[in-house]
């Protein structure tokens, strides 16, 4: 089961990107946010940004950590580059 699509629309933070916009708006496609389920995304409080090949680049609060970088590399079968974004804006995209 994804994340919730239709919430993500309404609340903006699935659009696309334009040059005004402010960098803590999580922007990605659903192409790449139906990838991870929204449990995995809620329990690790991630959010999937970009697919570049096999390379899914995902907001997390931190970038550096290892151990969720290798979890979610096996979970879902990509190559994963954790990017750093503030907590409250991470839960929103998800909820």
């Amino acid at each position: 089961m994804g994340l919730n699509y239709r919430y993500l629309r309404n609340t903006g933070a699935l659009q696309q990107q334009s040059a005004g916009e402010p960098a803590g708006l999580l922007v990605a496609p659903i192409s790449v946010v139906e990838l991870v389920p929204k449990s995995v995304a809620r329990d690790n409080v991630i959010f999937p940004l970009h697919l570049d090949g096999e390379t899914l680049t995902v907001a997390a609060v931190r970038a550096d950590d290892v151990f969720l970088h290798d979890k979610l590399s096996f979970h879902l079968n990509k190559r994963v580059q954790l990017v750093a974004y503030p907590h409250a804006v991470i839960v929103d995209a998800i909820d």
